[in-house]
């Protein structure tokens, strides 16, 4: 899978959470704004998608059993959403309504139904 894209928001969150303190100014940090969050989230989001559709075709040609064929992406489903779901909570904690919007993380459920189509 294109790891790095995922790799990437996992040291933005980590990034993230080492710097969110109580006099933190996120508006002093143009790399942390919410656009630019989008962007990298977004290019994320789609070649997780694509990537990881061409592993489950790949399972199912050499593997054949979906059963099994889920026991195995489980890791790597459950990691996609954790990061997703971390930099949601950094979104959360650190943005307003409006910057909120303009990020447009994909929640839970998005991840859910795009990683099991």
């Amino acid at each position: 899978m294109h790891a790095k894209f995922i790799v990437r928001l996992e040291r933005i969150c980590s990034d993230l959470h080492r710097r969110l303190k109580d006099n933190f100014d996120l508006s002093k940090h143009p790399k942390l704004s919410a656009a630019v969050l989008k962007d990298i989230a977004s290019e994320a989001y789609k070649n997780v998608g694509n990537k990881f559709a061409e592993i489950r075709e790949a399972y199912s040609l050499y593997i054949g059993v979906s059963e099994t064929e889920s026991i195995l992406l489980s890791p790597v489903r459950k990691r996609v959403i954790d990061v997703f779901t971390r930099v949601n909570a950094f979104a959360a904690k650190s943005y307003d309504d409006d910057s909120k919007a303009v990020a447009a993380l994909p929640n839970v459920q998005q991840l859910v139904l795009m990683l099991n189509k």
